[in-house]
C-alpha cells in the first residue's frame, strides 16, 4: 500500500469522526462486519465500487477523501441545488475559464488547475452511464492498452474488463486513477454532490482572479475568437 493511499484512509477516518460515528456505527451503516471495515481502514482490504457509492449516500465527502480537496462551502448556497446536468455544465464553464488563463497568462497556478480539471470534457451532462472514463481517458491520451494498464499498475486483461464494463474499480483503483490522471472518483461514480464539491473547490481557488465573473471571461473568450 502506498503512502498516498494511506492519506486516503486517514481522510476516511477523519470524515467518519466528523460524522461522530464509531467504527461500529460506520459498519452498521455500510452493512458490513466490523472486522471487514477495520481491514478497510487499515488498508488490507478495499471498498468495492458499490461501497464507495454508499459512502456518498451516507453524506460523506468522497471527493475530499480521495483527492484531499475540501470545498469550504462558500458557493453552497448559490449552487447547492444544481442538478447533475447543471453541475457538469458549471464544471465545463470553470474549465473554459481556467483554459483561457492557462493559455493567455501561463503560470504554475493555472497549469495545475488545468491538469486537475482537463478530463471534465469526458463527462456526459445527460448522465450517460455508457460513457466509460477508463476507455475515453486512454483514447484522449492516445495510450495503448498496455501503456494505460502499466500506468494503473494492473494487467491488460483487467483494463479490458474495466473498459468493457465487465468489472468495476474498487477504492484503491479509483484512487490510482485519480493519482495518475486526475480523474476523481466523483466523475467515475457520476456523483452529483462530489462534482459540486469539486466545482466549489475550483471556484474558491479562483477567488483572487481579477475577473471573478465566469460569464465575463467567457464573453472575453468569445470576442477574441
Amino acid at each position: 500500500m502506498s503512502m498516498d493511499y494511506k492519506d486516503v484512509l486517514k481522510r476516511l477516518r477523519e470524515e467518519r469522526e466528523k460524522m461522530s460515528w464509531s467504527q461500529t456505527q460506520m459498519c452498521q451503516r455500510m452493512h458490513m462486519s466490523q472486522a471487514q471495515y477495520c481491514k478497510i481502514e487499515k488498508g488490507t482490504q478495499y471498498f468495492s465500487y458499490d461501497e464507495v457509492n454508499a459512502l456518498t449516500d451516507l453524506g460523506m465527502d468522497v471527493h475530499y477523501i480521495f483527492t484531499g480537496h475540501r470545498a469550504e462551502g462558500c458557493y453552497r448556497e448559490e449552487f447547492g441545488q444544481c442538478s447533475y446536468f447543471e453541475t457538469v455544465c458549471l464544471l465545463e464553464a470553470i474549465f473554459s475559464v481556467i483554459t483561457y488563463y492557462y493559455v493567455t497568462e501561463p503560470s504554475a497556478f493555472w497549469k495545475n488547475l488545468y491538469q486537475e480539471l482537463r478530463f471534465v470534457r469526458l463527462l456526459d451532462a445527460d448522465q450517460n452511464f455508457d460513457n466509460n472514463l477508463f476507455f475515453l481517458t486512454r483514447r484522449l491520451l492516445d495510450y495503448t492498452q498496455k501503456e494505460m494498464a502499466d500506468h494503473l499498475s494492473i494487467d491488460v486483461k483487467k483494463l479490458r474488463k474495466l473498459e468493457n464494463d465487465q468489472c468495476l474499480p474498487d477504492s484503491e483503483l479509483l484512487w490510482r486513477f485519480y493519482s495518475r490522471f486526475r480523474v476523481p472518483p466523483s466523475m467515475v461514480l457520476k456523483d452529483r454532490k462530489g462534482l459540486l464539491y469539486e466545482a466549489e473547490w475550483f471556484l474558491e481557488r479562483m477567488e483572487n482572479v481579477p475577473e471573478k465573473n465566469i460569464l465575463a471571461v467567457l464573453k472575453t473568450c468569445h470576442k477574441k475568437n
